[in-house]
Formats: structure tokens, C-alpha cells, sequence
């Protein structure tokens, strides 16, 4: 796997090579979590752009669920579930979210997983 890095201290972008099955170090795998959430909202703007707003949506659902997933790194100290729930994803994450936020986790993960099924 294939990880680019921006060094803001030296103004430079450097390339890291994970070897697949290897383990990250916690840092590594939170930045891999947030630089693919981060291409996943180019794409996601992208299809809103183009009117193409179910999969707009889809992968906004991407988007979310990489940065709940890097927050549970950072939190847990471990590698997050493997799951699509959002707000089960937060909940592990030690993530504290009001009833509403609650509603709307639920209410993406509802959205996409019917979708994804069509």
C-alpha cells in the first residue's frame, strides 16, 4: 500500500510503502484514514458537481465512516471494527454525539446500505 505524506515543515510530499498484512503504527493508519477520507470528498464533490447525487451520497458515507475510523485509532489504540454502521463506529470510538447526530449516523448508514443492495 502506497501512503503520500505532506511534510509541512519542509514543504515536500514523500512516499510511504506499507507492505499489505503489516502492521501500522498507530500515526501511520490514522493518516491513512484521513488522507483516503480526504481523495473520497474530491470524488464525493465531484458527483454532486455532476448531478450525480446517489452516489454523491455513497460515498460520502465513505467519507464519514474513514474519519470515525481514524478517531477510533487515535482513541482505542487499535485497528476499528470492520463495519459500515456509522453510529456503532462512533459509539466504540468513544465519539460522544447528541440524539440528533445519532439520527443522522443511523439515517446514512439506512441510505447507503439500501442502496448499495439495488
Amino acid at each position: 500500500m502506497r501512503l503520500l505524506h505532506y511534510n509541512a515543515n519542509y514543504g515536500i510530499i514523500y512516499e510511504q510503502t506499507i507492505r499489505v498484512g503489516a502492521t501500522m503504527e498507530k500515526d501511520t493508519l490514522i493518516i491513512y484514514w484521513v488522507e483516503t477520507a480526504n481523495r473520497d470528498y474530491e470524488t464525493m464533490l465531484n458527483l454532486y458537481k455532476s448531478r450525480d447525487y446517489l452516489w454523491s451520497l455513497f460515498i460520502g458515507h465513505l467519507v464519514i465512516e474513514k474519519l470515525i475510523k481514524a478517531v477510533y485509532v487515535k482513541n482505542i489504540n487499535d485497528n476499528p471494527p470492520r463495519t459500515h454502521d456509522l453510529l456503532r463506529l462512533a459509539e466504540r470510538a468513544k465519539i460522544h454525539t447528541t440524539e440528533e447526530q445519532k439520527d443522522t449516523l443511523d439515517l446514512i448508514t439506512t441510505f447507503n446500505l439500501k442502496s448499495a443492495s439495488k
